[in-house]
């Protein structure tokens, strides 16, 4: 999520531009944001085992970015990559995806 309030997603995707939010039940650091009950809708959740024999979750579903004062509603959005980044150390770098 981006650090700063009506921020769009790709201005945001640089060193410290980036903020880990996550649901109440998956929280693991205050230093993490959190996610209203209401933020996502329509949700498909998927979890598995990848090629390397790491586990994942995906949420495939729509958001309600007027529940939180980071996005701007008229953004068409971007991605995070907890694998991906400068040199693969994710996109907030250091980002994990965690159980």
């Amino acid at each position: 999520m981006n650090s700063n309030p009506h921020t769009d997603i790709g201005d945001s995707e640089h060193p410290g531009g980036m903020t880990t939010y996550c649901s109440e039940s998956a929280r693991s650091s205050p230093q993490q944001g959190l996610l209203s009950a209401g933020f996502w809708r329509n949700v498909d959740l998927k979890t598995g085992k990848g090629k390397n024999g790491g586990r994942y979750t995906q949420l495939t579903g729509c958001i309600r970015p007027e529940l939180v004062d980071r996005l701007n509603p008229n953004d068409h959005g971007g991605q995070y990559d907890s694998s991906g980044g400068a040199g693969g150390h994710g996109n907030p770098a250091g980002s994990k995806c965690i159980g």
